[in-house]
């Protein structure tokens, strides 16, 4: 079981980092940074690009966060459906294997987030509508039997959050197999549990854009700047690009599967991969980020006698853009929402 066990574990890795990618992706009808991308950028506005993105520089991405009435308000919208499966069945050291992992995740959100107070110990508070729907089936690896447990968690309602909380007035469902729980009121979960980190507990704001700056050092990433107005930036990536910013998860998949990257890659449908940036360019302020990404893929292999099959699907619109509309002021009566945890 050793062999199976690391091959389903690499290909997890690979699920993990697509839904770490999806704060970063966007896959949607239009892009809500939109400019004149037909010209390639000058070595000169390359190396502006750059300097938007470099540490210094990003110490006013945020505005004059030493003025005592600082605040950075971000509008957080994304809409989509990510999933993926791992199947495998066969005989491993005379040991049956038939085993299946399924995940559906839709998204509807739309969250008004401002940060104030100081970027070393920043206070956050946030407001907006939202419906989240996960729902994954697995069985397991060694049981003879094809049937499998299947665990949904639903949130849909108005939503809030402060540092600590995300908190909805609204409805939830969890369940797994045939036990649920039904709540519909008040209630609230632990923030990060939920949707992960959004904003760096450094203090240096609502995202990591080192993984952009990654991407312009990479062979096969084509960029486009539209300076007319504010500092646009696109960035597009071929699939040898993408698998050269994600060269250490590469590297391990292939070392536990014994798939080479040519195979991956030659089983991806990659019709694009697009980063997109804008700034403000007297203040440097940061007016947004998000991505167009439409990727899908599908392979199988076989580890000791079990056949495994892999499939991964993106179709996910997110985007983070500056607001002049701040977060609403939170209810009063937070402290009596019912704590629910997001998981069993």
């Amino acid at each position: 079981m050793k062999k199976f066990a690391k091959v389903c574990a690499a290909l997890s890795l690979c699920v993990g980092f697509t839904f770490s990618l999806a704060a970063l992706s966007a896959c949607g009808d239009g892009n809500m940074i939109d400019g004149d991308f037909t010209t390639e950028a000058t070595a000169e506005q390359v190396t502006e690009v750059r300097e938007y993105l470099s540490e210094a520089s990003y110490d006013t991405a945020l505005g004059d966060t030493s003025s005592e009435d600082w605040s950075y308000n971000a509008r957080f919208y994304a809409d989509g459906n990510i999933d993926f499966s791992i199947s495998a069945t066969g005989t491993e050291n005379s040991v049956p294997v038939n085993y299946m992992l399924s995940a559906d995740t839709d998204v509807r959100f739309d969250h008004i987030m401002t940060l104030y107070g100081t970027p070393e110990s920043p206070s956050l508070r946030g407001s907006g509508e939202m419906y989240y729907d996960l729902s994954y089936a697995m069985t397991a690896p060694t049981s003879s039997s094809s049937d499998a447990v299947t665990v949904t968690q639903r949130f849909d309602g108005s939503c809030y959050n402060d540092n600590n909380y995300f908190y909805i007035d609204g409805s939830a469902r969890m369940s797994v197999g045939e036990a649920e729980n039904t709540f519909s009121g008040k209630f609230r979960t632990d923030f990060s549990d939920l949707f992960g980190s959004l904003v760096i507990e450094s203090g240096s704001g609502f995202a990591d854009l080192s993984p952009i700056l990654d991407a312009l050092g990479q062979a096969g990433a084509a960029i486009y700047v539209d300076d007319s107005e504010t500092f646009k930036v696109k960035i597009s990536l071929d699939v040898n690009a993408w698998a050269g910013m994600n060269e250490e998860l590469f590297a391990e998949m292939t070392a536990e599967t014994g798939v080479t990257v040519d195979d991956i890659l030659d089983s991806m449908r990659f019709r694009c991969y697009d980063l997109y940036l804008n700034f403000d360019k007297d203040s440097g302020l940061l007016l947004g980020y998000g991505s167009v990404a439409d990727v899908s893929t599908d392979f199988s292999m076989e580890a000791d006698g079990v056949d495994v099959s892999f499939a991964l699907n993106i179709d996910y619109e997110s985007w983070f853009l500056f607001s002049d509309k701040a977060a609403d002021d939170l209810p009063e009566d937070l402290s009596e929402y019912t704590e629910i945890s997001s998981g069993f």
